[in-house]
């Protein structure tokens, strides 16, 4: 479970009905609780302890009944300014067992959910929910399908915006009118995280992508 370092304070529910920034027992922390509900038939996820061999238990995160809210694409670069651990996290070099670190950027799961179509099309293997390290090449691919999905977004249409963000292979549920209503937001999030990870990648062979 990744450690909270978001302030205390109102939380809100995602668009999928996602909890973001419960309370954490006794910490003033807060946690998030991002789950799409299983397909028919397929096997329980184990849990997020479990996935990442951790030390510390899953909270127990409790749904606020609150309505759905807007999702929040900006790319968020202190730690400070994190509302949860909702957050995937984009950093240079592989995964060394680290969260919330300095230089990193900060993503709210919901609005990555746009973003990772894009991933899964050249990293197979590509999970939400894990640790993913992405080589030079494959990450070189998916910052050039990026920036071409930003230039197209404003003029295209539901069905090609869906089609150019390969949203079938991302993992979010529930989120498929976004594009249309959200080009311009969804736009310039994948141009900032291109020039972002282009950057790490002048400095190393390797971009880590830390699911929830």
């Amino acid at each position: 479970m990744k450690r909270s370092s978001g302030r205390s304070g109102p939380r809100v529910v995602g668009r999928s009905g996602s909890v973001r920034g419960a309370a954490l027992p006794g910490s003033g922390r807060s946690a998030a609780l991002h789950r799409c509900p299983p397909a028919a038939g397929a096997p329980p996820r184990p849990s997020a302890a479990r996935r990442r061999g951790g030390p510390h238990p899953v909270p127990a995160i409790r749904a606020t009944g609150a309505p759905p809210t807007t999702v929040d694409y900006t790319v968020y670069r202190r730690t400070a300014d994190l509302e949860s651990t909702g957050y995937v996290e984009i950093g240079p070099g592989r995964h060394a067992g680290r969260h919330w670190q300095d230089g990193f950027l900060f993503v709210w799961a919901d609005a990555f959910g746009m973003a990772e179509g894009i991933i899964a099309r050249h990293l197979p293997g590509y999970d939400h929910f894990e640790m993913n390290d992405v080589p030079r090449a494959a990450g070189l691919r998916i910052i050039a399908d990026w920036r071409a999905a930003a230039d197209r977004l404003p003029t295209l249409d539901a069905a090609a915006a869906h089609a150019a963000l390969d949203l079938d292979a991302s993992y979010g549920c529930r989120l498929d009118d976004e594009p249309e209503a959200h080009r311009t937001e969804i736009a310039a999030m994948l141009g900032e995280l291109a020039d972002a990870c282009e950057r790490f990648y002048r400095d190393g062979e390797w971009v880590c992508m830390l699911g929830l």
